[in-house]
């Protein structure tokens, strides 16, 4: 797969060199809006496709609005329903493979999006997961992403920590918990 190139910042140069090393086996993203946290977690699993080092990539996000107003029912399939909630990923795909390539992905079953609430039951080897707006999940929801992950399997924990306190007293619990092969990089 051609990635795009972009003049990565050394900020961002130090997220790949984590992100991509053969140890790291989960990555926490806090940044505000604008930080590129998406942008480097999908280059990155485009970068490990590159490498065969997974199969596929995973993007999963809580349906959740981000006005106050709700759009109420939306008429469609699920995944004409779900569309919206998966933009800024089909939006990084499309910046760094250029307009269409993506399209060749999803034909492949290479590249996947769901709300992170169908996680459940679910067992990942060799897939790199995203979970984008993790602010807006419940602990629950990422306590089930974390848990399914398998062998060779990468996840990337992307969130905006000033939108919800829950998410930093997780992240903090968490890495407590579990250092090794655990990272937490704040943009």
């Amino acid at each position: 797969i051609r990635i795009n190139q972009f003049p990565w910042t050394e900020k961002q140069k130090e997220f790949f060199k984590v992100a991509l090393h053969p140890s790291t086996n989960i990555v926490f993203v806090n940044g505000p809006a604008g930080t590129s946290k998406t942008l480097l977690s999908v280059y990155c699993a485009l970068q490990m496709l590159n490498m065969k080092c997974i199969s596929d990539i995973m993007y999963l996000r809580s349906a959740v609005e981000s006005s106050d107003k709700s759009l109420g029912f939306l008429p469609g399939t699920a995944d004409e329903k779900l569309k919206f909630f998966n933009l800024p990923f089909l939006d990084k795909l499309d910046e760094l493979l250029g307009e269409g390539k993506s399209e060749k992905l999803m034909n492949e079953k290479r590249v996947s999006m769901f709300p992170v609430n169908f996680a459940r039951g679910m067992n990942w080897n060799g897939k790199c997961i995203i979970l984008d707006e993790a602010q807006n999940s419940t602990l629950k929801e990422i306590t089930a992403v974390l848990t399914r992950m398998g062998k060779n399997s990468r996840c990337f924990i992307l969130a905006d920590p000033k939108l919800k306190r829950r998410f930093s007293k997780y992240v903090k619990n968490f890495l407590g918990r579990r250092k090794s092969a655990t990272w937490h990089l704040y943009f």
